[in-house]
Formats: C-alpha cells, structure tokens, sequence
C-alpha cells in the first residue's frame, strides 16, 4: 500500500518567496529521495557551491531538511530530503500587499479551485480505498504560449465547448470533475 503524500501548509508569505524561486521549485521536485548537493549539482549541471545555497534557503525555510550525513573525500557530505510531497500555499497570503488588487480575484479563484481539489481528490481516494475500486483518472499539465489575453479568453470559451460537446447527463453515465486553470508559466532558471 503506497503512503500517503506528506503535505506541508504554508501560511507565511516568506515561505512562499523562498519556495516559488525556479531553481528552488526544481531542486524540490527532485528531493524525491535523499541526495546531496555535490549530486544535485551534476544532475543540474550547476556549480556545487550555488546548489548548496539554495538547499541551505529551502532548509532555513522548512521546506527541505537533512536527512543523514556521510564522510566522503575527508568532508562530511549532507544529505537532504523534502519535508512534504505536496505543499499547499493559503489562499490569504494573495490578500498581502505585494500583488495588485485587480489580480487578487483571478488567483484567489484559482487557488480557491486547487485547493478544492484537493479535497476532492483525496475523498475520491479514501471512497476507492475503502470500497476496493480503481480510479479513473487523468491528468493534464502543458505550458502553452498566447498571443494575447483575448487569445486565452477564446481558449477558455473553446474548453468550455469541448466540455459541454462531452457532458452526458443520465443514468449510468460517468461523472467526472473537470478543472481548467490558466495561469502564467514562471520562467524556468538555466533553461
């Protein structure tokens, strides 16, 4: 039986600065198992020295702490490991000051929507647990790139279609949730 995802809530707006650095959010995809910053480095191709700077951020944070340490080359190695699978950012933090009020609606509703499902896909899991189900589940996550702000008010116009051409409503048909956030992609560092 696979364990549960560890999550981490972050209600400190600082958190999130430390975190939301790109560099930071790809050494914390990798954390999936212990490693060191020598390891890190070369899987990044960075200089070790600029990779150990930004894990000892992640560390001061709380987002990543050490796992062990090993003598290696007459120096003790650390190795670290994210402290959470999933982390989960307080919709309130978008009330702080930093971000224009004109914004605050659009991400507040789309952290609003994640936040959501969350919820709703660990319900859905805990009923498939218990009943001994499968779930049906897919996935779908792409960076795209627009024109123009009218360019993504026609894409949504189109999901929406694509969504109501595919309802099906009645007796014995699959009900299914479906969510389409757009947001703007952060640029990725060393890319």
């Amino acid at each position: 039986m696979t364990a549960a995802p560890r999550v981490a809530y972050v209600s400190d707006p600082a958190v999130v600065d430390v975190a939301i650095d790109p560099l930071r959010r790809r050494l914390l995809a990798l954390l999936d198992e212990p490693a060191s910053a020598t390891a890190l480095a070369r899987h990044l191709d960075l200089p070790r020295q600029r990779v150990n700077y930004h894990l000892r951020q992640l560390e001061g944070a709380g987002l990543v702490e050490l796992d062990s340490t090993r003598p290696r080359r007459g120096v003790v190695e650390r190795l670290y490991r994210r402290r959470a699978d999933v982390v989960l950012v307080d919709p309130g933090i978008v009330d702080d000051d930093r971000l224009d009020r004109r914004d605050r609606a659009g991400v507040l509703g789309v952290l609003g929507v994640a936040t959501s499902l969350l919820d709703h896909g660990s319900a859905v899991a805990s009923a498939a647990a218990v009943s001994g189900r499968r779930v049906a589940a897919a996935t779908l996550d792409a960076e795209i790139h627009l024109e123009s702000p009218a360019a993504m008010r026609q894409l949504v116009d189109e999901l929406g279609e694509v969504l109501a051409r595919h309802d099906r409503p009645g007796d014995g048909s699959l009900a299914v949730r479906a969510v389409s956030v757009l947001l703007p992609a952060l640029e990725e560092e060393g890319r």
